[in-house]
């Protein structure tokens, strides 16, 4: 192992050698992953007998990819290991061995360990922790998140990086760094699986000598990246692609045709047979259009309205949800505004109702210029 350590803190890097299958440790312009934290997550599992992993509601793929692949290296060491969300994963994610064996019951029981992936604050699995803070309040928690958070439950150990795309990224390099002889063909392609969802496929911007080295290291693994492909890029619902008509049939865009914009809403959702999941494929088509620089897809429901943002790397989508009270990151953002409450967004007073939600789109665009990356 190969770091550099200062009065503060020490950091380790990896890359893959090209010319064989060792994964080895250097010093590169990479994303930095503190190795006295990854020490001390080594120890707390180690020393742990059961442990519960939890994704946050709405279970996205980050989240599903991170608790699936934290499961299987625990289950690996022999650890009683249960994983829990608020709502069932979508169905674009059966093609996954151990998917399953999420729980959205949660038992209240007897853990030696809590581990959060991909979230901070107990409101993000509300349903498993309302009226039962106490219960929580005197576990041992971990958190491992790449979200910035405003609160936080007491943890004995938080393992944060806002810089990192996903969480699920943050969880490669953990493992690559401490536990590299675990891996095996499933976890490889758990997390393979950030890798290609969360960067579009290799489509997005990035730091291409890390993504692709990182891509090689899980493919030597044994990572999947034919069914990724085919199961994640390539196999749309007839029903999810006839709701993507409709839903951008309403497509419309501003004067100056910067921003790009559509609308649903829940109850189409559900007559189509979508899921939440598959009711994005709309949004990331319109992102293939050239020229806007924000991407608003609203989501119209009885008591609010979802901003679901995307960017090209142009506009800080997570300041806009910020505005909203949303949270995200720079590139891809969500916010929940909810009708008859008063926002002070920009300095100017916003009072959401069922009947002006449209005009979100103009307020944004009077001061998208102070949002340009």
């Amino acid at each position: 192992m190969v770091s550099s350590s200062n009065s503060q803190t020490s950091y380790c890097y990896f890359n893959v050698n090209p010319y064989t299958t060792d994964i080895f440790l250097s010093y590169s312009n990479t994303i930095m992953i503190r190795t006295q934290e990854s020490e001390k997550l080594k120890i707390l599992i180690q020393e742990a007998d059961t442990i519960a992993i939890f994704g946050h509601e709405n279970v996205d793929g980050d989240a599903v990819w991170s608790i699936l692949a934290l499961g299987a290296i625990c289950q690996k060491l022999s650890k009683k290991t249960r994983l829990f969300t608020t709502n069932t994963p979508s169905d674009i994610f059966l093609f996954l061995e151990d998917i399953q064996k999420v729980e959205t019951n949660f038992d209240y029981g007897t853990y030696d360990l809590m581990i959060f992936c991909d979230f901070t604050p107990y409101s993000r699995i509300r349903t498993i922790t309302q009226e039962h803070t106490d219960y929580f309040d005197k576990q041992k928690i971990i958190i491992i998140d790449h979200h910035v958070a405003d609160t936080s439950p007491n943890t004995v150990l938080t393992i944060r990086d806002t810089d990192s795309i996903a969480t699920c990224e943050m969880l490669t390099d953990i493992i690559l760094q401490n536990r590299p002889k675990l891996l095996d063909a499933n976890i490889a392609t758990y997390l393979y699986l950030w890798l290609a969802t969360d960067s579009g496929n290799f489509l997005f911007p990035s730091d291409y000598t890390r993504t692709f080295a990182v891509a090689l290291s899980l493919i030597q693994a044994g990572a999947d990246k034919d069914t990724i492909t085919m199961e994640m890029f390539r196999s749309k619902s007839f029903d999810a692609t006839q709701y993507m008509q409709v839903v951008l049939s309403r497509m419309q865009r501003n004067e100056s045709q910067s921003i790009l914009w559509a609308w649903t809403n829940a109850s189409e959702r559900n007559e189509y047979g979508v899921q939440r999941a598959e009711a994005k494929f709309a949004l990331n088509m319109m992102q293939d259009i050239r020229w806007p620089l924000l991407i608003v897809l609203f989501e119209v429901n009885d008591y609010n309205i979802k901003l679901h943002l995307r960017s090209k790397w142009v506009v800080n989508c997570q300041k806009i949800a910020q505005s909203f009270g949303g949270w995200g990151h720079v590139c891809a953002s969500w916010a929940t505004v909810s009708f008859g409450w008063t926002y002070t967004i920009w300095n100017q007073e916003f009072t959401s109702l069922s009947d002006n939600w449209k005009s979100i789109i103009e307020l944004i665009y009077t001061s998208l210029d102070d949002f340009l990356i």
